[in-house]
């Protein structure tokens, strides 16, 4: 479900043209993807795990080989002033992420454990699902109480639709999930 397939792979010397939602472009080469339709004997049989896109492990494998420290770096910079990220680690395929932070001005890290989460398609739009948070904090654990095991809505934003797609096939339901 949500899968992406190349159609056609082709160059281009227009690179200010827009980019459609199916559409992937680095540099000179432009693929096209377009998603797989539902068959219609698909009820009837069961589904048929179908392999990860190029995008997709590329992204996945980009994300375990990044180092930590150069993701506590990056996150630095961004939040100076505001906190200091001392760990992060993030696993899609054991669906985990792990995230300690001291706020500015505070002298403890808050320390964050999200498992079990995925992004769920639902009508024209999708939803977010965290299945287990825990922190080293109360008001964080009472506030994750009552987003855990909820269906939240993913506000539908124009420039991050094209994206979609692929987000679903990095975090899609887990396995046996509906």
């Amino acid at each position: 479900m949500g899968l992406f397939y190349p159609l056609k792979v082709g160059h281009t010397d227009d690179l200010s043209r827009n980019i459609g939602p199916n559409q992937l472009t680095t540099g000179r080469l432009q693929i096209n993807f377009k998603r797989n339709p539902p068959s219609a004997s698909s009820s009837t049989t069961p589904p048929i795990e179908t392999p990860m896109s190029l995008t997709a492990r590329l992204i996945k494998t980009a994300i375990k080989w990044t180092p930590e420290r150069l993701i506590t770096l990056v996150a630095n910079i961004a939040l100076k002033g505001i906190a200091r990220v001392s760990a992060f680690n993030v696993d899609l395929g054991q669906r985990t992420l792990h995230v300690e932070t001291t706020l500015f001005g505070e002298n403890e890290s808050i320390v964050l454990h999200l498992s079990q989460f995925a992004l769920h398609p639902h009508g024209e739009g999708y939803s977010f699902i965290l299945g287990q948070a825990e922190s080293n904090r109360p008001w964080l654990n009472n506030l994750l109480r009552h987003v855990v095991g909820k269906a939240l809505p993913v506000p539908h934003l124009p420039q991050l639709a094209p994206y979609m797609g692929l987000a679903l096939e990095l975090i899609g339901p887990l396995k046996g999930c509906d």
